[in-house]
């Protein structure tokens, strides 16, 4: 999740709060640094919001175990929307959270279920393995 990203969110879907989820051991993806180290860098990014390491893999399971979040808000940029239909349970991610999709010069947000996902859009160039 990018600084940029957030902030955008938080002023075009007035969110009074924001938690970044640095995931220990993502399912979809390798990563080098420790899941200690990723947070620490996370904190510094993001020092206004709150920031926690999830154990979970998978975005259903975390949402599972968390249902204080369910109901909330899950920000993903376009480029995750375009592999959402392979997330382990994509429905269920729908049914327990809203989901908002940043879209950006790049990517285009298609393939969003309008009744159950929101868009905004990216002023500039972002990844999401950006932090």
């Amino acid at each position: 999740m990018t600084v940029a990203l957030v902030a955008t969110a938080k002023a075009a879907l007035r969110l009074d709060r924001v938690i970044v989820v640095v995931v220990a051991d993502p399912g979809h993806k390798q990563v080098s640094a420790p899941a200690a180290a990723r947070l620490q860098m996370a904190q510094a990014a993001f020092p206004d919001d709150e920031v926690v390491l999830d154990e979970h893999p998978r975005t259903v399971d975390m949402l599972r175990a968390h249902p204080e979040w369910q109901g909330a808000t899950l920000l993903i940029g376009a480029d995750e929307l375009e592999s959402f239909a392979a997330w382990k349970e994509p429905d269920e991610v729908l049914r327990l959270v809203r989901v908002a999709v940043a879209g950006r010069p790049g990517h285009r947000v298609e393939g969003a279920d309008p009744e159950r996902m929101v868009s905004f859009e990216l002023d500039q160039p972002v990844s999401s393995r950006e932090l």
